[in-house]
């Protein structure tokens, strides 16, 4: 599994028409979609859980690091939907958006990965969290005209 198959998995690849584009499927619950990344992505989501993947931050640096909070924040809520499991790898994905923030290495990705790159911010039980969630999804907001 490379870094570059969940990127293309999730915003679909540069050349696709559809790239770019809000995808209905991020925010509704839909079994095939959720079943779909189950089976090509189990493997990943296990392996990220247990602390791996971090390679790909090294690696592939902003994408990279994009790509695993993808699967420990996305992947999670869509493979284990409904279950406790869906929340497993909410620490490591705060972990690697905090490092991608404080790094500033955020600033370099597209608004629409920055915006699932600040997930985890908002998917935090924790106030100070939500507040840098509120934080980055306005100054995301303000630096791009309609993407609000």
């Amino acid at each position: 599994m490379k870094a570059q198959d969940v990127l293309d998995f999730w915003f679909l690849p540069r050349d696709d028409a559809g790239y770019g584009k809000a995808r209905p499927e991020w925010f509704r619950k839909d079994a095939a979609f959720d079943a779909q990344i189950r089976e090509r992505f189990g493997a990943a989501i296990a392996q990220a859980i247990a602390g791996g993947l971090r390679e790909w931050d090294i690696e592939h640096g902003a994408q990279g690091t994009l790509a695993r909070i993808l699967v420990l924040d996305q992947f999670t809520r869509n493979a284990h939907r409904d279950t406790p499991g869906a929340f497993a790898g909410d620490t490591l994905a705060l972990a690697a958006a905090q490092q991608l923030v404080d790094s500033g290495a955020d600033r370099t990705l597209e608004p629409q990965q920055r915006a699932f790159a600040y997930m985890p911010f908002e998917h935090a039980e924790d106030a100070r969290m939500q507040q840098c969630a509120v934080d980055l999804f306005t100054q995301l907001a303000g630096g791009h005209e309609g993407f609000a």
